[in-house]
């Protein structure tokens, strides 16, 4: 339960920055509440993902050990910045960091919520950045040790070829012809670098049809905000995940950070609608091939309209309510009562 003067202390953090501008005070802390709704917070809140997985070190090893497919023994923590090379550099900072120990493979870690547009270029940017920074000045030979970037995505990217019900992807270097990693020597053939797809709406599985730990991370990030109290199918295994994200243990320093990262993102998320809107708009004001931008447009209106739908079925999902639904996805509340409806059936 959240008391009152949490409720506005939380409130008053979100004014210093200037989030919810033009609500009501009194419907900014409704939103607060609802954002705080039941006894687990939502993991893929980028803050409160990293705080889990850098305050719990089994977690993250298991977690790893799972989507990488080897036994972890034992990790430490990098810095989750890279420095730059030169003052010009762009500078890397990653979700979460560490070092296997034993084999010294780097693993960064990603939450993503929004589709940027730029995903697969920054993930290499990051990863490369990774394996750069091994070679240090005075090294009189190249000696790296691989690298893995594991992104965590609340979205989906088109795949050429993906197989029905695939729900991770993983890259590598390899040689056209053969398949023969690059950099086979690695200690475990991987090659220097790796990159690993987590997209999380590609799980369709009930609870029931979950069939290996994949499937049951996919189904946590997704659906940990809506249980009363942890499911006995998932524990004693991700006990820790579940007291991890208990509500009771972040201080009110965290909630209202997490509070202020989940509307940032909202916020965001609808200022790049309304910004795709306006440039089709434009676009079709030039009088520039007007028939295909048209149609382009309307392809484009679906698509965002799609995108909100979605949003709007994971809210629906996490058990909030249908007027603040309503309000931070801009959608009539008749197309959130039938996705209600639709959800019901399903």
């Amino acid at each position: 339960m959240n008391n009152d003067s949490e409720i506005l202390k939380l409130v008053e953090a979100l004014e210093r920055e200037h989030l919810l501008e033009g609500y009501s005070f009194e419907r900014k802390a409704e939103i607060v509440a609802e954002l705080l709704k039941g006894p687990y917070l939502d993991v893929c809140n980028d803050y409160a993902f990293k705080l889990c997985f850098t305050s719990n070190k089994p977690l993250l090893m298991m977690f790893l050990g799972d989507v990488l497919g080897e036994e972890i023994v034992d990790l430490e923590p990098l810095s989750n910045e890279i420095p730059m090379l030169v003052s010009g550099d762009k500078k890397v900072v990653m979700d979460v960091a560490c070092k296997l120990k034993g084999s010294n493979e780097s693993v960064i870690v990603e939450m993503q919520k929004l589709d940027e547009g730029d995903i697969l270029p920054r993930l290499m940017f990051y990863g490369s950045s990774l394996v750069r920074s091994q070679i240090k000045k005075g090294d009189m030979r190249y000696k790296l040790a691989p690298v893995h970037v594991v992104c965590i995505m609340d979205f989906t990217l088109w795949h050429s070829a993906a197989q029905d019900g695939q729900i991770s992807f993983n890259y590598r270097l390899r040689e056209d012809v053969t398949g023969e990693v690059y950099g086979d020597e690695t200690v475990d053939g991987t090659g220097y670098l790796s990159v690993h797809l987590l997209e999380l709406p590609r799980l369709r599985k009930s609870m029931e049809e979950l069939d290996n730990h994949l499937d049951e991370w996919f189904y946590l990030f997704k659906n940990l905000t809506t249980f009363a109290e942890p499911p006995k199918r998932f524990l004693p295994r991700y006990e820790g995940l579940f007291l991890q994200m208990q509500k009771t243990r972040f201080t009110v320093d965290d909630k209202q950070k997490y509070v202020t990262v989940m509307i940032s993102e909202r916020e965001r998320e609808q200022s790049m609608e309304a910004g795709y809107r306006n440039g089709h708009r434009d676009g079709f004001a030039s009088g520039k091939e007007q028939g295909r931008e048209e149609g382009r447009e309307e392809g484009r209106e679906e698509g965002s309209m799609d995108k909100a739908m979605q949003i709007a079925k994971g809210m629906l999902a996490k058990g909030m309510s249908i007027p603040v639904i309503c309000e931070l996805t801009q959608l009539p509340e008749e197309d959130i009562k039938a996705l209600q409806e639709e959800l019901k059936k399903n």
